[in-house]
């Protein structure tokens, strides 16, 4: 009997907690392509050159209309993403959920960062209005930006 009640306890104890969700470990490349995604914002504006793969695939959507058409270069693409594309919010690994006009362009996204290369988004969340841009590294530069801002609904 008296086991029986500790039985009892000890499931009532343990019915109400949570069980520990181990947050994802990044990897050393994930790590690098963060830092490499929070510096190429940084600069932007100034031109992240020596960050960026002068083959830049690049593209930006408003709704459904591209802001900045897609380009497969640098001098290209660069220009445009830096006058009409603004990124916000902190880098994160992209996670394979896509949205809006970009969902289009999923295949090229993943095709640039097959053998090794890590996407990284940047997305302050839906408040009405959807804002991502979403930033392919491969060897130690930027070879994809791609942005979208679309509406949204939480």
């Amino acid at each position: 009997m008296r086991s029986a009640l500790l039985l009892v306890a000890a499931l009532a104890g343990s019915a109400g907690a949570k069980p520990k969700v181990k947050p994802l470990q990044l990897t050393k490349a994930e790590k690098a392509a963060l830092d490499l995604a929070a510096t190429w914002v940084a600069k932007l504006a100034d031109g992240p050159g020596s960050l960026t793969s002068p083959k830049l695939v690049s593209i930006a959507f408003t709704d459904k209309t591209a802001t900045c058409p897609m380009a497969a270069s640098a001098a290209h693409g660069l220009p445009c993403f830096q006058t009409k594309v603004t990124p916000k919010g902190k880098p994160t690994v992209w996670r394979h959920t896509l949205g809006g006009p970009l969902v289009a362009h999923a295949a090229t996204i993943n095709q640039l960062a097959k053998g090794g290369g890590v996407i990284v988004q940047l997305d302050e969340g839906c408040d009405g209005t959807e804002n991502q841009v979403l930033l392919v590294i491969k060897n130690k530069l930027v070879v994809g930006a791609f942005a979208q801002t679309y509406e949204c609904s939480e």
